[in-house]
């Protein structure tokens, strides 16, 4: 394609009408549709998710129009097919009883958002979509929701690029070295799921850290930071749910965590550790744009990052 641009073109313009043709069928109903509307589109909507997204997929351009109302009507169905179930998800049992056509409608649209992270062309649409993801109810008080929007950034984090760091710039007046502006767009990533580390329900976290240490592996600064998994968390009320420690090799808290393991301690929470091990690595020039996306995610966290 790349050879032949003419075909590149002609390819891509194929691909949006097909597309524009299926966003109808990826439409949530409304109040004033009759039950044919509702029962066409619970028997299509997975078909219809799953076309899109191998459409989505092709390397050719991808009108911003229509990249936006793809990701709309994803996200819609998303909070149209989740019911809004305040029962806490106090084991992986729970997850195991799920509706399996909910589920398999989760996965549907996780993978046609996905697709749509190929057309992110720079850390900052990365940025963007994730934020799309999360407003979408990685921080409401239905724990179900929180789980799927922060299992759905796991997954985008995974498929993320490589944080390309060229050489710095240094600037003329101040003798300093200006950072790229992706890494401020990375730290917003990594401030995102900051307060899902502190979240109050453990299922919520595991996933969270999950998504953590898939963006620290995209940064060669990080790439062998490994963030220590709770040791104990509330999960769903007063309980406290003792989990296995992973070692960690945070630069500066290894030693530390070993010694509070050996003297009956907990390890630092998974957000102080973050913050440690991103202060530790990142250059001095990247500190602000760190603290800036950090400080709204840090106050949450100290709350339990829940609404619960």
């Amino acid at each position: 394609l790349n050879k032949d641009p003419a075909l590149r073109a002609a390819l891509g313009l194929q691909r949006e009408k097909l597309v524009r043709a299926l966003l109808p069928y990826i439409e949530t109903p409304g109040e004033q549709d009759d039950e044919h509307r509702v029962a066409a589109f619970e028997e299509l909507i997975c078909p219809a998710l799953d076309a899109v997204s191998s459409l989505i997929a092709l390397p050719v351009d991808l009108p911003s129009d229509l990249y936006a109302s793809v990701l709309e009507n994803s996200l819609h169905v998303l909070i149209f097919s989740i019911p809004n179930d305040p029962s806490p998800l106090r084991s992986d049992e729970t997850l195991q009883r799920i509706d399996p056509l909910l589920l398999a409608r989760i996965q549907a649209v996780t993978q046609l958002v996905k697709s749509l992270l190929f057309h992110a062309h720079s850390w900052l649409g990365v940025s963007r979509l994730l934020q799309a993801v999360h407003a979408a109810g990685a921080a409401c008080p239905v724990e179900f929701i929180r789980w799927t929007c922060t299992q759905m950034l796991g997954v985008l984090c995974k498929a993320a690029p490589i944080l390309s760091l060229p050489l710095q710039q240094v600037d003329q007046d101040e003798g300093e070295s200006n950072v790229h502006s992706d890494v401020g767009d990375w730290c917003e990533c990594l401030a995102l799921l900051l307060p899902r580390t502190g979240d109050s329900c453990r299922i919520v976290v595991t996933v969270a850290i999950d998504a953590v240490q898939q963006l620290l592996s995209r940064c060669e600064w990080t790439a062998d930071v490994h963030i220590g998994e709770f040791a104990t968390v509330p999960d769903s009320g007063d309980e406290q749910v003792n989990r296995t420690t992973r070692n960690t090799t945070v630069a500066g808290s290894e030693k530390t965590a070993a010694a509070e393991r050996s003297k009956g301690g907990d390890p630092a929470p998974p957000s102080q550790q973050l913050v440690g091990a991103l202060v530790a690595r990142l250059p001095p020039s990247a500190i602000p744009p760190l603290v800036q996306h950090l400080m709204p995610a840090m106050h949450d966290a100290d709350s339990h990052a829940a609404m619960s």
